[in-house]
C-alpha cells in the first residue's frame, strides 16, 4: 500500500511533474507545430527593420585672433556639441524636413495577403493639400480610397476616427471637401488602370508630424570629448529614413550658413557705420594737425628738434671758432700795435690765406731785417730800406687785421644771435611736443581702429563669399548591415521555445486553479492516510470487470487492492467493511461489487450488502434474477429473517448480495434499528467479508450510523471529480475517528503501466 512520504527527495518531487508533461506530450508536438507554423507566418508577414546611421563633425569656431570682434563673440557662441545636438533635433528643422520631403501623408497600399504597407515612393495614389492647410492642421485625417478594375472611386474621409464623408465618382482625380479645407485625389504614375487599388492616405499637420520624427530619430555625441553627433534612426523603409536624415543635415548646414551670413552680414552693416563715424573723426582731426603746424611753423616736431638741436651745436661750434679767430685776431692787432713790436716775429696763424700770407711775408722781411741788423752798419741803406719796407707791410697788416677782427665780431654776435634763437627754440619743442602728441594720439587711434574696421570688412566679405557649413558630413546616412529584427532561424528557435513552455504553463496554471486531482501522486500528498491502489478506467462495457481468467489492468488493479486489505484488517471470518464515498457518482458501488468479486476469486465468501437506501444502484451492476426482500423491508418487518435477504450472484461463485429494497421514508431511523447489529452478527458466522456498499457521508449521515458495525472503511474517491475540500473532509473524519480505520481507493485513473505502493497505519 502506498502512503506519503514527507521527506522525499528533489528528484521524486520532480517526477510528477515530469509525468504530467510525459501524459500530455501530443499536446506539446502540437504546441510546438503551432507555433512554428505561426513563427513562419510572422516572417513572412513582417518587414526587415534596419537602423539608417549617419555621423556630423561640429567644426569650431578659429578664436585663435583676440583681436577679432564678430557678432557671434558678442552673442557668446561657443559651438558647443550638446548645443548643436539639440539644434539638429529642434522642432523647427525636423518641421522644414517634414514639409520639403511631404512627410505630412502618409500612404499605406494594399499589396497582397499580407495587408497594407507604408510607401514612401510609388504609390499609385496621392493626394494634393494646399500649404497652408497643413500648416495649421491639428487633427489627423484619414482617406480610405477603393479604386475597382472598372476605375471606379469610392472615397471615405475620417476626422479623428469619426467617419465625416463618403464619396463615389466614376475616376479619379476626385475632389473631397473637409472641415479642415479641400482635398483632390490623383493618380500617380505609378497607378496601372484596369486593377483594383486600396490605399489609406493618412494626412497630418506638419507640427505632429514633426513631433513624431523627434521621438523617432536619435542624435547623440558618438563619444566623450569629440565633436562628432551620430544621427540614427530604424525604419521598414531604408529610402525613407535615409532621406529624412539626410535632409535634416542639410537644413541644419543651410541653417548654419545663413545664420553665418546673417552674423556677417550685420559685421559689415555695423562697420560700415563706424567707418563712416571714423572718417569725418579723422578728417577733423587731421585739420587740427594741420592747424596746430601752420600756427607753429613746423612740419614735423621731431624733426624739427633735432634740426634745431643740430643748429645749436653748429652755432655753438661755429661761435667757438668765431670767438678764437676774434681773440686771436685782437692778440695779433694788440701786439702789431705796441711800438717795441715793431721788428718782432708776428706770431699768429689766420684761415684768412691773404692775410696769412702778408704775414708770413712781414715775419720774413723781420728775419732778414734781423740778420741784417747783426752784420750791417748804422745808417746802412740796405737795412734802412728793409725797415721802410717793414714798415709799411707792418701798417697794412694792422689794417688787415683790425679789419678782420671788425668782421670776425660781426659774426661772433650773428652766431650768438643764432645760438640763442636755436635755445629758445629747442626750450619750447616739449610743450609743442606734448600738444601734438595729443592730437597726433588721437589721430593714431582713430587710424588703427579704421585700419582694423577695414581689415576685418575684407575678412568678413571673405567668410561671406566663402561661407561653409558648421557641420562636416563624415558619414552620409546609411543603413547597417544587419537588420534590426530578428533573424529567422532565432524567430524559430523563439517559437519552438514557446511551443515547448506553453503545455506545461497551461498545465501549471490549471494546477494553481483547479480544484480536483488527476493522479495518486496528486492525492498522496493531499493526505496520510492510507492508500489501497488505483482503479484505472475500464475499456469493458460491463459493469464487472473481475471474473475467472480476466487478464485486464483493471482487474490486476482489484487484485492490488485484494492484497493490501490484509494490511487494514487481518484476514478472518466476518470482517465488515464499509464502502462509502463523498458524493454520488465517485465508484463506489463499482468499487464494492468488482472488490467482491476479486475476494471471492481468491476462495473467500463474500456477501455485499445494498446500504444506500436512498439512491439504490447495487441491482443495476449485478444481475439478479431472484429478488427477495431488500435491507429496507427486513427493517421495517421484524417477521422477515435475515436468510431471506441474502441473494446468490448470477455468474459469480462465493458471491452473494443482499439489495437496499424500495426507498423508505425515515431512512435514518431504520438504519439506527437494532435488527441492524443482528443482521451483520448473522452474516458475520457465514461470510469471510461483508462489503456494505453505502451512501456517500458527504450528501448524508446514515454512513456513520452503519460504521458501528464496521472494522475498516474504504472510501472512494475519483480523480477528477472529488475536490480537494473532499479529501479535507476526508482527512477530518479519520482525525476525529467518526468513521473506523479509513483507508482509500482512488478511482477512474488513466493507467498504462504497473503500479507499486507503500502503506502506513492509520
Amino acid at each position: 500500500m502506498t502512503n506519503n512520504n514527507t521527506a522525499q527527495s528533489d528528484l521524486i518531487q520532480l517526477r510528477p511533474i515530469l509525468s504530467k508533461w510525459w501524459d500530455a506530450r501530443w499536446w506539446f508536438m502540437l504546441s510546438v507545430a503551432v507555433c512554428l507554423i505561426a513563427g513562419y507566418l510572422f516572417c513572412k508577414v513582417r518587414t526587415e527593420k534596419y537602423e539608417i546611421h549617419a555621423s556630423l563633425l561640429i567644426e569650431e569656431e578659429d578664436k585663435s585672433n583676440l583681436n577679432q570682434i564678430s557678432i557671434s563673440d558678442l552673442l557668446g557662441n561657443k559651438g558647443n556639441v550638446n548645443d548643436e545636438r539639440f539644434i539638429i533635433a529642434s522642432h523647427a528643422l525636423m518641421r522644414e524636413t517634414v514639409k520639403q520631403l511631404g512627410l505630412e501623408r502618409t500612404h499605406l497600399v494594399a499589396r497582397d495577403w499580407t495587408g497594407k504597407r507604408h510607401l514612401y515612393h510609388d504609390y499609385p495614389i496621392d493626394i494634393q493639400i494646399a500649404p497652408e492647410v497643413a500648416d495649421t492642421l491639428r487633427q489627423s485625417l484619414v482617406f480610405k480610397i477603393k479604386v475597382a478594375k472598372t476605375g471606379a472611386v469610392k472615397v471615405k474621409s475620417y476626422l479623428n476616427g469619426d467617419k465625416i464623408s463618403s464619396i463615389t465618382a466614376d475616376s479619379l482625380p476626385i475632389a473631397v471637401e473637409t472641415p479642415c479645407g479641400d482635398f483632390n485625389i490623383i493618380a500617380t504614375s505609378d497607378y496601372q488602370r484596369g486593377k483594383t487599388v486600396s490605399s489609406t492616405i493618412i494626412v497630418e499637420g506638419y507640427d505632429a508630424v514633426a513631433e513624431d520624427l523627434m521621438e523617432e530619430i536619435s542624435i547623440e555625441p558618438a563619444a566623450k570629448k569629440t565633436n562628432v553627433i551620430k544621427i540614427s534612426m530604424p525604419t521598414h523603409d531604408i529610402d525613407y529614413a535615409r532621406d529624412i536624415i539626410n535632409t535634416l543635415v542639410n537644413k541644419y548646414n543651410i541653417r548654419s550658413i545663413c545664420r553665418r551670413n546673417d552674423e556677417g552680414n550685420r559685421t559689415i552693416e555695423f562697420i560700415d557705420s563706424r567707418l563712416e563715424l571714423l572718417t569725418g573723426d579723422l578728417a577733423e582731426t587731421e585739420a587740427e594737425v594741420e592747424t596746430f603746424k601752420k600756427s607753429r611753423n613746423i612740419a614735423d616736431i621731431t624733426g624739427e628738434a633735432e634740426y634745431q638741436s643740430l643748429k645749436k651745436g653748429k652755432t655753438e661750434q661755429a661761435l667757438i671758432e668765431a670767438n678764437t679767430e676774434a681773440e686771436i685776431l685782437k692778440m695779433a692787432l694788440d701786439f702789431l700795435s705796441q711800438p717795441q713790436n715793431a721788428y718782432q716775429l708776428l706770431p699768429a696763424s689766420f684761415e684768412n690765406k691773404s692775410l696769412q700770407e702778408a704775414i708770413d711775408q712781414y715775419n720774413k722781411l723781420i728775419l732778414k731785417h734781423i740778420n741784417l741788423e747783426k752784420t750791417a752798419r748804422p745808417g746802412n741803406r740796405q737795412l734802412e730800406m728793409l725797415s721802410e719796407q717793414i714798415d709799411a707791410l707792418r701798417a697794412n697788416i694792422t689794417s688787415s687785421v683790425s679789419r678782420a677782427y671788425q668782421s670776425s665780431m660781426v659774426v661772433v654776435n650773428q652766431l650768438k644771435s643764432q645760438y640763442g634763437s636755436a635755445q629758445s627754440k629747442l626750450n619750447d619743442i616739449p610743450t609743442q611736443e606734448r600738444s601734438f602728441r595729443d592730437i597726433s594720439r588721437r589721430q593714431a587711434v582713430k587710424e588703427k581702429l579704421y585700419l582694423f574696421l577695414l581689415q576685418n570688412r575684407e575678412q568678413t566679405a571673405m567668410m561671406l563669399a566663402n561661407a561653409t557649413p558648421k557641420g562636416v558630413v563624415i558619414d552620409e546616412a546609411f543603413a547597417l548591415k544587419e537588420p534590426l529584427t530578428m533573424k529567422k532561424r532565432y524567430i524559430y528557435l523563439i517559437a519552438f521555445v514557446i511551443g515547448l513552455m506553453i503545455p506545461p504553463v497551461v498545465i501549471t496554471i490549471r494546477t494553481l486553479f483547479r480544484n480536483k486531482f488527476s493522479k495518486l501522486e496528486e492525492l498522496l500528498s493531499l493526505t496520510s492516510l492510507p492508500v489501497l491502489g488505483e482503479i484505472s478506467l475500464a475499456r469493458s462495457t460491463s459493469p464487472i470487470v473481475v471474473y475467472d481468467g480476466a487478464q485486464s489492468s483493471t482487474a490486476e488493479l482489484f487484485r492490488q487492492i485484494r492484497s493490501h486489505l490484509q494490511f487494514i484488517i487481518p484476514p478472518k471470518q466476518g470482517n465488515t467493511i464499509l464502502i462509502t464515498s463523498t458524493s454520488s457518482g465517485e465508484g463506489k458501488s463499482f468499487i464494492s461489487v468488482n472488490l467482491a468479486a476479486t475476494l471471492a476469486l481468491s476462495g473467500k465468501k463474500v456477501i455485499v450488502v445494498g446500504a444506500d437506501v436512498r439512491k439504490p444502484r447495487l441491482a443495476s451492476y449485478i444481475s439478479i434474477s431472484d429478488r427477495r426482500h431488500g435491507l429496507t423491508t427486513y427493517l421495517a418487518n421484524k417477521q422477515i429473517l435475515p436468510a431471506e435477504l441474502i441473494i446468490p450472484a448470477d455468474n459469480q461463485r462465493l458471491f452473494d448480495v443482499i439489495l437496499s429494497g424500495p426507498i423508505p421514508p425515515n431512512p435514518a431511523e431504520l438504519l439506527l434499528s437494532n435488527r441492524v447489529e443482528t443482521l451483520f452478527e448473522y452474516l458475520a458466522g457465514i461470510y469471510d467479508y461483508i462489503l456494505i456498499d453505502s451512501a456517500p457521508v458527504g450528501m448524508v449521515s446514515d454512513t456513520f450510523t452503519l460504521d458501528r458495525v464496521a472494522q475498516a472503511t474504504i472510501y472512494v474517491v475519483r480523480a477528477n471529480m472529488t475536490t480537494f475540500d473532499d479529501i479535507n473532509f476526508v482527512n477530518s473524519l479519520a482525525n476525529e475517528k467518526r468513521l473506523t480505520k479509513i483507508a482509500l481507493v482512488l478511482n477512474g485513473t488513466v493507467s498504462k503501466r504497473g503500479y507499486g505502493y507503500g502503506y502506513s497505519e492509520n
